[in-house]
């Protein structure tokens, strides 16, 4: 499913500079926004509250799941 959310104005200027800072499109660094974001949150909180427990295997929230692509890009610039 493709959903093109409304970003508000400082939102975008906000992934504008990060992409200008990370050498990447701004379409790149959202993605890796949000594929960084499960770093970010405690994944019992997601798991506790999820509706579709199908998919756990293949879950970005479950405890097995790996960081690849361009989070490992971002990641490496942000411990720079």
């Amino acid at each position: 499913m493709v959903y093109t959310p409304q970003l508000s104005y400082h939102s975008s200027e906000m992934i504008r500079r990060l992409s200008w800072a990370f050498g990447l499109p701004m379409t790149k660094t959202l993605e890796t926004i949000i594929k960084s974001f499960p770093l970010l949150v405690e994944s019992s909180l997601v798991c506790s509250k999820c509706k579709n427990k199908t998919l756990c295997s293949s879950c970005v929230f479950s405890s097995t799941y790996e960081i690849k692509g361009t989070t490992e890009i971002m990641l490496d610039k942000i411990s720079a």
